[in-house]
C-alpha cells in the first residue's frame, strides 16, 4: 500500500518546498540542481485541499511576492554551508531534524565516510521511502532514516540509529524554528548531543514576520493549513550564543551575492518591518 502522501498540516510545507526546488532546477540559471524534487510533487499530487497552487505550476513568490526567490537562495546558502562543514571542516555527521522531503543525501557531492540522519514522522518518511524507490534515487553518502516527532524522545532514535555524541555533527534546521512553540526546547536538546567542533545551520523568524505587511500572505497560507509562528527570536546571534553556539548571521546582502538575483522583500531592510527571516551559522566550541 502506498504510503499516505503528504497533503495535509505542515507536512504540506515539505511539498511546497520541494516544488520550490523543482522550479530552481528547472531555470537555466538555477541555485539548486535537485532532480527528485519534481518526483516528489509528482507524486504528492495533492487533488484538493490548501495550498491550490501546487497543481498549477505556481510558486511561493505567486502566492507571496515578496518571497521572491528566498527559498532558492536559503537552499543555495544552506548547500554551500554544508559543504564547507564536511569538506574544510572535517564533520562527518549530519543531521537534519524534520528533514522532510530534503534530498541533499542524494544531490550534494558528498566526501567519503558522511553519515546522513534524516528525522521525521513514520508517515512522512515512508512516503518519501517509497517516492525515492520508485525513482531509483542511489545516495550519493550513508543516509539513514529516523522515525520520530520531535515533541517527543528522538534522541533515542537517533542514538540507536548510529549517531555518536562525542564526534562532532552538523545539525541543519532548515525552515522548522518559525513553527515551534518552544525553539529554546528543540536547540537546548540538540546543543546536548553535540561535540565540541559541532556545526549548526539554521533559520528562523524575526518578530517583524509577526507584523509585516508585505508577508502577510505567507502568514495566511500558513493559516490555511492550520499553522502558525510559534514563535520568533529578535537577536539570533544572543540567542544562538546563549546555548552555547558562537553564530554568524549572514546579511541580506550576502544571500543573494553571486547569483544574479534581487534581494527577496522578507529579507530587504529598506522595507517596513523587514527583514522577515534571519540565516545562521554557529559553532559549539
Amino acid at each position: 500500500m502506498m504510503a499516505q502522501s503528504p497533503t495535509y498540516g505542515v507536512a504540506l510545507t515539505a511539498v511546497a518546498m520541494a516544488n520550490e526546488r523543482r522550479v530552481e532546477t528547472a531555470r537555466e540559471d538555477g541555485l539548486v540542481d535537485d532532480p527528485l524534487a519534481g518526483a516528489f510533487v509528482d507524486a504528492a499530487a495533492p487533488a484538493e485541499g490548501p495550498f491550490p497552487w501546487l497543481r498549477d505550476g505556481s510558486t511561493l513568490s505567486d502566492v507571496c511576492p515578496a518571497m521572491g526567490d528566498y527559498v532558492g537562495l536559503r537552499t543555495r546558502l544552506f548547500d554551500a554551508w554544508t559543504l564547507r562543514a564536511v569538506r574544510e571542516e572535517g564533520v562527518r555527521q549530519v543531521v537534519l531534524p524534520a528533514a522532510g522531503l530534503d534530498s541533499r543525501a542524494y544531490r550534494l557531492p558528498w566526501p567519503a565516510g558522511v553519515r546522513l540522519f534524516e528525522i521525521d514522522f513514520p508517515e512522512l518518511i515512508g512516503f518519501k521511502q517509497e517516492t525515492l524507490s520508485s525513482a531509483g534515487a542511489r545516495p550519493s553518502c550513508e543516509r539513514t532514516a529516523v522515525c520520530a516527532d520531535l515533541a517527543g524522545d528522538w534522541e533515542s532514535p537517533l542514538l540507536e540509529s548510529g549517531f555518536r555524541p562525542r564526534e562532532p555533527a552538523l545539525w541543519l534546521v532548515e525552515g522548522l524554528l518559525m513553527y515551534l512553540a518552544d525553539g529554546d526546547r528543540l536547540l537546548s536538546r540538540i546543543t546536548a548531543l553535540s561535540a565540541p567542533g559541532s556545526r549548526l545551520i539554521a533559520d528562523h523568524a524575526y518578530p517583524e514576520a509577526l507584523r509585516s505587511e508585505a508577508f502577510a500572505a505567507g502568514t495566511q497560507s500558513l493559516a490555511e493549513i492550520g499553522s502558525a509562528f510559534g514563535g520568533t527570536v529578535a537577536g539570533p546571534g544572543r540567542w544562538l550564543g546563549g546555548h552555547g553556539w558562537s553564530a554568524s548571521v549572514a546579511r541580506p546582502s550576502d544571500v543573494v551575492a553571486g547569483t544574479g538575483r534581487a534581494l527577496p522583500g522578507i529579507l530587504d531592510p529598506a522595507l517596513p518591518d523587514s527583514p522577515v527571516f534571519w540565516l545562521a551559522s554557529g559553532r559549539r566550541e
